[in-house]
């Protein structure tokens, strides 16, 4: 259909009025250019002071504010078909800016906020075929197989659980793209659905092999995650887990990271008797390969006053590295509260007191397994930890019933979904330590 699209506007840029000899398209006059997700009545520049102390040019910011916005109006049709544009949930900021992610979350009623941007065609089809009086009768769409991932899988979630019921028809959660010189090297997921609560004859297919593309075809009940009659999407948090698993810190600033040397010599500025703010610090690579021995500046519930007179040195260190870096970030409070990590994970430190060891795994690897860490070091964000120093909990998170259930629920990504994601609200907060 792309193609054909794509042969139609050549034809007319270069024949004018005259049709085609083969009539492809009988109604190609109504095929728009035009955003398919927001519409809006103008753009605004808005300017922002970076700073109230410092008054640079470069300590302002410019970003856009789109005018009334709204969801651009699709055509009323009796089927949806699509290959929406890519772009994970964390980079739509950086991709389309500020304003428009901000009105396209206004647009949707603030949901689905952290998806990725394909999800938006599935919520919008979706809320039109549930629509009163809709003649839409199913639709469907080829997207990244990061749709079956926890953010993006939550659009269809509330969808499929929504009412009116609508059901999917048909799925593949794993597909190669087409392969050769400049074909994109990614995995796709394919999804069809109708209104309708589930009948158990969906049609869900899945690679039986790779290199021929044969297909092995079930049919069942799809749910959410693109897996035939799966009950894992229906899994509530355990309060037994509650609040134990957590993400390690998250700095953002590279100076709050320096050596042991480092460290020493700005520890010779402080005043006697001041709490050292150095801890040691491990991310993914220290704990697969080789430590790095570093040292991260941790100044969490420390007043900017306090930090200044009480360690000088430090505080220029993290004025002169840290602060321009945040200066740039959109969010205030990041920007504020410069000297302390962008995410300090107050409720991991919480659970974590009192604590000699805790457990940690890699958030993403290729190869499960979980280790006990010394309860002085600091966690990465990449790190997933279990506040917990029992023997027990890392023997059975490290058994071959938490690994098939992790396999289960995990996010995958990487060239064929080699490197499995550790997802703790649906592999471990969901997960029944006790039957």
């Amino acid at each position: 259909m792309i193609m054909w699209i794509g042969y139609l506007q050549w034809h007319f840029r270069v024949s004018k009025d005259t049709m085609p000899s083969d009539p492809i398209l009988k109604n190609f006059r109504r095929v728009a250019h035009a955003d398919a997700l927001l519409s809006f009545s103008g753009v605004e520049v808005v300017r922002e002071e970076r700073s109230a102390i410092l008054a640079r040019s470069e300590d302002r910011k410019e970003r856009l504010r789109y005018v009334d916005p709204r969801p651009t109006p699709w055509p009323s049709v009796h089927f949806i078909i699509g290959n929406p544009p890519f772009i994970g949930g964390k980079n739509l900021r950086r991709e389309l800016g500020d304003g428009y992610v901000e009105a396209l979350s206004e647009i949707r009623g603030g949901r689905f906020q952290s998806a990725d941007l394909v999800t938006a065609w599935w919520d919008r089809a979706a809320e039109i075929l549930t629509a009163p009086g809709s003649v839409l009768r199913r639709f469907g769409f080829i997207t990244t197989n990061s749709i079956t991932q926890t953010f993006s899988r939550r659009v269809l979630e509330h969808h499929l659980q929504n009412q009116p019921p609508i059901r999917l028809v048909f799925a593949i959660a794993d597909h190669p793209w087409i392969r050769g010189v400049g074909c994109a090297d990614v995995r796709i997921a394919m999804s069809v659905a109708e209104r309708g609560a589930p009948d158990g004859q969906a049609r869900w297919l899945k690679i039986r092999n790779e290199a021929e593309l044969t297909l092995e075809e079930r049919h069942g009940v799809i749910g959410a995650d693109l897996k035939l009659d799966s009950r894992l999407t229906r899994l509530i948090p355990l309060k037994a887990n509650a609040l134990l698993a957590h993400r390690g810190v998250q700095l953002m600033g590279g100076g709050f990271l320096v050596t042991a040397e480092k460290a020493l010599a700005l520890s010779a500025g402080s005043e006697p008797g001041a709490p050292s703010p150095f801890l040691d610090y491990r991310n993914g690579r220290d704990l697969a390969d080789h430590s790095r021995g570093l040292k991260v500046i941790d100044f969490f519930g420390w007043e900017e006053g306090e930090v200044r007179r009480q360690h000088p040195l430090i505080y220029q260190h993290l004025l002169e590295t840290v602060k321009p870096e945040r200066d740039r970030n959109n969010r205030a409070t990041y920007r504020d509260n410069w000297w302390i990590f962008g995410e300090p994970r107050r409720e991991l430190r919480a659970a974590a007191q009192g604590l000699d060891r805790y457990i940690v795994t890699i958030e993403t690897a290729k190869h499960r397994w979980f280790r006990f860490m010394d309860g002085a070091v600091a966690a990465d964000n990449k790190l997933v930890v279990i506040a917990s120093d029992d023997p027990m909990h890392l023997g059975v998170l490290s058994s071959r019933q938490h690994r098939a259930w992790f396999a289960a629920n995990a996010g995958r990504i990487g060239e064929y979904e080699r490197e499995a994601v550790y997802v703790k609200g649906s592999c471990f907060d969901a997960f029944p330590f006790q039957t």
